[in-house]
């Protein structure tokens, strides 16, 4: 008997089977539903011959494009749980999520291979593994529960693996669908985000597959090459991060691209600073559109109305999920400020093999505590911020992405990172990290800063830097700036 999976059965028969589904625009290859189907059936034949059976676990060590997409369905196919393994890992870091998911193989090319020494077996994945007739569709369907598990750093900065199963997928691609107003075989996403990550995966290529659209898949980000295959693939869906969004912003002011085509433009992960958005806006005509949501909730909870777009304001809760503020287990009432915890179809089932973790993340009443902080009014969820990178200096609070904010809005400000650290007389002081133009000095950024926010609140310290360290998602990452600075004693 074959095993397959609800999540295929429902979203890969929803494509005309001769339309283009994935445009691979680094290998320059295109599939159309029916030959996607056929390579990821054939692989899935491949693994089975290797061994892989219901529940076992295949790590996927593949970047973005059409073999990733192959090898995700295939396993899939066979009953197993992906885990996806980001490209840029070290190979330390991918024998740690291996040996902790256990893994029973992983899927790799020739550019980023495993050393079989560690005991995991290897599938290369070769240009003929997609090639060749496909297998007969069976009638006879077992569903496999699990689909994924997303390693994570989560809400203690630990790697987990996060268990998604293909309700908690769909439900995700669903209630985007809805939100979006997606036209069924009409839209033309672009994938840009890490396809290892939940939100790329699943905000983005997925959806665009469930949508029956099509996928233009780019290997990593280039905001030029990206502005140019959303004129030439007239591409309607984008998906990104805020730092892509200020790229862009940063080609458009200076050079004219036709960007007509684009109607959804969606920004999660991190608060997007107004700025971007709104200079987005005049740019292209499209309202930024946001949301929020973590890798365990499939990522997305909630999404902004098209067209609205409000300081702090993240939308709606998506397909019936059940968003409030908490304090520990007591739930507070409307428009009070807590730990904002979600309840729904897309929540995971817990962490893998870690019980233990599971059980701190979800309190009493089986709400997920997110570790963000926030409040809920009638028309939605507004986010402050992180709990644990609120800035206490002498007694007063500040939200880091306030002040990050602010900087931005300085036409001399391209990038902005806010911490607090240690500080003998206050406990902790405002840190900025920022990347300029060059025409602006220091004390002149303060005292623009100053024009802005309460004198608690304006970065005590500011440090111009060339770059930010950003994740393969292109977060910036201030965890690695709070070590960096903890280290050098400021």
């Amino acid at each position: 008997m074959r095993v397959n999976s609800i999540l295929l059965h429902e979203i890969l028969r929803r494509g005309d089977p001769k339309s283009v589904c994935i445009i691979d625009t680094y290998e320059g290859k295109t599939l159309s539903y029916e030959e996607l189907y056929c390579a990821a059936s054939q692989f899935a034949d491949h693994l089975r011959g290797l061994g892989v059976k219901l529940g076992d676990r295949v790590g996927i060590l593949l970047p973005n494009g059409w073999r990733f997409a192959t090898s995700l369905y295939a396993v899939s196919m066979c009953g197993g749980i992906a885990v996806p393994i980001d490209y840029r890992s070290s190979d330390r870091e991918v024998e740690s999520y291996l040996k902790d998911s256990g893994a029973s193989l992983v899927v790799c090319s020739f550019e980023r291979h495993v050393d079989a020494s560690a005991g995991i077996r290897v599938a290369e994945f070769l240009e003929n593994n997609g090639d060749g007739g496909a297998s007969s569709p069976c009638d006879s369907w077992v569903e496999a529960e699990d689909a994924c598990i997303f390693y994570t750093g989560g809400t203690t900065g630990i790697p987990k693996g996060v268990v998604l199963t293909h309700k908690n997928i769909l439900t995700v691609l669903r209630g985007l669908s809805v939100a979006w107003g997606l036209r069924q075989r009409e839209e033309v996403f672009i994938q840009v985000l890490p396809m290892t990550h939940s939100g790329g995966l699943n905000c983005c290529f997925n959806t665009a597959i469930y949508s029956g659209g099509r996928c233009v898949i780019m290997r990593r980000f280039n905001p030029e090459e990206l502005l140019r295959y959303i004129e030439e693939y007239r591409v309607s869906v984008l998906v990104g991060v805020p730092t892509i969004y200020g790229e862009l912003v940063r080609k458009l002011a200076t050079s004219h691209w036709d960007v007509g085509s684009l109607r959804v433009c969606f920004s999660s992960g991190a608060p997007i600073p107004e700025k971007v958005a709104r200079e987005f806006e005049r740019l292209t005509g499209v309202v930024v559109n946001v949301g929020w949501g973590l890798t365990e909730a499939s990522p997305q909870l909630t999404v902004s109305p098209l067209g609205v777009f409000k300081p702090n304001y993240v939308g709606v809760p998506i397909n019936g999920a059940d968003v409030a503020a908490f304090d520990g287990d007591t739930r507070l009432p409307m428009g009070a400020v807590g730990e904002l915890g979600a309840k729904g179809e897309q929540v995971m089932k817990g962490y893998w093999n870690n019980r233990e973790e599971t059980i701190k993340v979800f309190n009493s009443s089986g709400y997920l505590l997110t570790g963000d902080v926030g409040y809920v009014l009638p028309e939605g969820v507004y986010l402050l911020g992180r709990r644990k990178n609120l800035i206490n200096t002498g007694g007063y609070k500040v939200w880091p992405h306030e002040v990050e904010h602010a900087i931005m809005e300085n036409p001399h400000v391209k990038e902005a990172a806010v911490i607090g650290v240690e500080d003998e007389k206050y406990g902790e002081v405002v840190k900025a990290f920022v990347v300029t133009d060059g025409k602006i000095t220091q004390e002149e950024l303060r005292a623009f800063c100053r024009t802005l926010l309460a004198g608690y609140k304006v970065p005590r310290i500011i440090e111009f830097r060339e770059e930010l360290p950003k994740s393969s998602v292109g977060k910036i990452l201030h965890r690695a700036l709070k070590e960096e600075s903890k280290n050098k004693g400021f």
